[in-house]
């Protein structure tokens, strides 16, 4: 009888990501079981770094972190993800975790794309496909922060944390355009709730 090789399943997105490109955790989990019912494996675990870059070092990931940490304990033979990029976007921080997984004879699999481990060429590909989706994470980065910079110059709404006990509230101009705005009818309230609740450190009494 075949023995059922155990795999991990890995999904990462990235909040951008998600949102601009659709690599939801549904859609990723969805595929990975596919190709595990389709090639008789056994998902022995799911580790899901969920708003997390494919840029950040190990220890910034933990699920990542704990699969690695599982590999040493050899808990699987093989990790499964769609597409490399979900797995690192980072040159030397995919080679630093490999050399851990290939003392434990763990490999992987993208299973959306085709790689062959074996030859020169192939792990050249590799490095090239690491190297493009790198590149491509700090573009988007450069764009984000552009045009934060611009709502920021222009008065626009975006996305973060406002000052402690001011009162904010989102309008949309006459040309469209959402800005925040302090919101001077509830201000008084927020400032009184926040000091309350800084008191006692009960916010169902901070009414």
């Amino acid at each position: 009888m075949e023995q059922v090789q155990r795999v991990a399943a890995y999904i990462r997105v990235s909040t951008t990501e998600q949102r601009l490109r659709g690599f939801s955790p549904a859609a990723q989990e969805e595929k990975l079981r596919e190709y595990a019912d389709k090639h008789k494996l056994k998902i022995v675990d799911w580790y899901k770094d969920l708003g997390v870059s494919g840029t950040k070092p190990l220890k910034k990931r933990p699920e990542l972190q704990r699969m690695v940490h599982d590999a040493e304990e050899g808990k699987f033979d093989r990790i499964i993800f769609i597409k490399i990029d979900r797995f690192f976007r980072n040159v030397s921080e995919y080679w630093e975790v490999m050399k851990r997984l290939d003392a434990k004879n763990v490999t992987w699999t993208a299973t959306e794309e085709k790689y062959d481990l074996s030859s020169a060429n192939g792990r050249a590909f590799v490095n090239m496909k690491l190297t493009i989706s790198e590149m491509e994470a700090d573009q988007t980065g450069e764009r984000i922060d552009l045009v934060n910079e611009h709502k920021i110059k222009t008065g626009q709404a975006i996305t973060g944390a406002q000052s402690l006990g001011v009162a904010f509230t989102v309008k949309t101009d006459a040309m469209g355009i959402k800005r925040v705005v302090r919101d001077t009818n509830t201000e008084e309230h927020v400032r009184a709730y926040i000091d309350h609740f800084l008191v006692h450190h009960n916010k169902n009494q901070a009414h």
